[in-house]
């Protein structure tokens, strides 16, 4: 933009120099000639009203050529400020759903029983230790057997998905909500995906990685999960069965 001011500028002062010095030497020229013939020669002044003309229409062009570059500015700093608006909007959505995330771990809780020393004790599990708790009896109860997995995630996890169904819900909202956004660019849509990904200990990744072996999602839940890599960097094949890790393809 200065360099086009610049070169605005450089024709107005050339444009003006050149017309002065035209009617500089034609002043010139009129002061040292006879008077008989200073009547015949000042109709050639008559020129300099045309050039008079000139300067005015180069002075009107520079002054609608800095308007053009001034409005194309404005609109460029408009355009700016619209786009910010937009993130800001959808950060805003984005963070207070990121808070319901929270608000839905810190409101879970789990009742079950222990025996010990021939007496039963109810333990209530909190918020992320539901997950690990979950994750742990599952596995227990498969003790490496992955083709038991769909029976005993039935008979035993189902009564118990109530506890998790709100997590699920809101999660895969979160994902949808990223990826179907017109307001953001792909590049900010993967930097949004990796703060989620980042809320997310190692059991709830875990879980959600059996939920979609158990639900066996061919839809959005795992395009998105895939699309934004929340699993890729996460090694759940040494804590699964291998039937299991081998179960889950990417791009399936």
């Amino acid at each position: 933009m200065k360099r086009h001011n610049f070169w605005i500028w450089f024709f107005a002062i050339l444009s003006t120099l050149f017309i002065s010095i035209i009617l500089f030497i034609t002043y010139a020229l009129g002061i040292n000639i006879h008077n008989e013939i200073r009547g015949t020669f000042g109709d050639m002044f008559g020129a300099a009203n045309a050039l008079f003309t000139g300067l005015s229409f180069v002075a009107l062009i520079v002054t609608i050529l800095l308007q053009r570059k001034d409005l194309k500015h404005q609109q460029y700093q408009l355009e700016i400020q619209n786009q910010s608006n937009l993130i800001q909007n959808f950060e805003t959505t984005f963070f207070n759903m990121i808070n319901v995330h929270h608000q839905i771990i810190n409101s879970l809780h789990l009742e079950h029983t222990i025996k010990k020393d021939n007496t039963e004790k109810v333990v209530i599990e909190k918020e992320r230790k539901v997950f690990l708790y979950l994750f742990g009896k599952i596995n227990n109860q498969m003790n490496g057997d992955g083709e038991k997995f769909s029976n005993i995630y039935t008979n035993y996890y189902m009564p118990l998905n109530f506890h998790l169904e709100h997590y699920y819900n809101n999660f895969f909202q979160i994902l949808k909500y990223i990826d179907e956004s017109k307001n953001i660019n792909q590049l900010l849509k993967n930097r949004y995906s990796m703060i989620l990904s980042s809320q997310l200990s190692e059991h709830e990744k875990l879980m959600i990685f059996y939920h979609i072996i158990y639900i066996n999602d061919q839809g959005n839940f795992k395009r998105l999960i895939e699309k934004y890599n929340l699993l890729d960097n996460f090694n759940y094949s040494f804590r699964v069965p291998v039937i299991l890790a081998q179960k889950y393809n990417p791009g399936s």
